[in-house]
């Protein structure tokens, strides 16, 4: 079977190649959280919450070079007629990036600290970790998928959460131009 026919014959590729859903569906933590020597070093934190804004811009903008590709992926593995939904943790336009996911991660943060000053683990390496989630808003995606150019949001809308600030936004889009369906992946 051909990779034309094998596009329209299944919804998505698999998980072995390089366009892989599987392989490309997860955020990455920025490096410069983790390196003493940057402005965006994310010391006793474990996520950009209560953080100078270097690390929120380095959350930032590892979500966008992360979502680039994942929406470049997913340009190859959509079919014809296809749709593509997606359930993304985010804000409110216009929300701070400190008050981001604070509860949650502040407590576990904190705990990890603690943990540390106790001598139960290396401080070293809880400031080395950092947990690769970036809570995006509606503008952010509107962006990236018009930047994308593959794919029109068909809805974007809210699902109500319990959380005050956090909220999920479901967001189903189509391909724009399904010419890329018949281009090898690069």
């Amino acid at each position: 079977m051909d990779a034309i026919s094998e596009t329209k014959s299944f919804p998505m590729k698999g998980g072995d190649d390089e366009s892989s859903y599987v392989k490309n569906s997860s955020l990455q933590v920025p490096k410069e959280v983790a390196d003493i020597n940057s402005s965006a070093w994310n010391k006793g934190r474990i996520h950009y919450t209560d953080a100078p804004n270097e690390v929120l811009q380095a959350y930032s903008a590892q979500y966008v070079m992360d979502m680039e590709v994942f929406l470049l992926a997913r340009a190859h593995e959509v079919v014809c007629g296809g749709l593509m939904f997606l359930v993304i943790p985010g804000v409110i336009d216009g929300t701070n990036g400190s008050q981001t996911g604070g509860g949650f991660f502040h407590v576990l943060g904190f705990c990890l600290v603690e943990i540390a000053k106790m001598g139960m683990v290396d401080e070293a390496k809880v400031d080395s970790f950092n947990l690769p989630v970036y809570h995006t808003s509606p503008k952010e995606v509107n962006d990236l998928v018009e930047k994308n150019g593959y794919f029109n949001i068909e809805r974007l809308e809210k699902m109500y959460s319990p959380a005050r600030v956090i909220s999920t936004y479901c967001s189903m889009c189509t391909p724009k131009d399904l010419s890329i369906l018949s281009q090898p992946w690069q």
